[in-house]
C-alpha cells in the first residue's frame, strides 16, 4: 500500500511541473523570440530600446541593457499575424 500511494504521489508532482513548464518553462518564454546584441558597453535603457524598435519594426522589439551594460535586443522571428 505504501509503494501505491508514493508512486500516485509521484505522478501528480510530474503532472503539475509538468503543466507549470508548459506555461512558463524557458522554451516557451523563448519560442519564435529572436534577440541580438546592438551594442557592447555605455548602454542606456532609451536608446538601446528606441534602437531595437527602430532595427525591428512590426517586430515587437523589445531593448534591455544586461549586466555587462550591452544592449541586448529581443523581437518576434517572423511577423506577428495581422488578424
Amino acid at each position: 500500500m505504501k509503494m501505491k500511494s508514493m508512486s500516485l504521489m509521484m505522478m501528480f508532482v510530474l503532472v503539475v511541473v509538468s503543466i507549470g513548464m508548459e506555461k512558463e518553462g524557458p522554451l516557451r518564454m523563448a519560442e519564435g523570440a529572436c534577440s541580438e546584441i546592438l551594442s557592447h558597453g555605455g548602454c542606456v535603457v532609451s536608446k538601446c530600446t528606441s534602437d531595437c524598435v527602430a532595427r525591428h519594426p512590426g517586430m515587437h522589439g523589445n531593448g534591455k541593457c544586461d549586466k555587462t551594460s550591452s544592449c541586448v535586443c529581443t523581437y518576434w522571428c517572423t511577423p506577428p499575424n495581422s488578424d
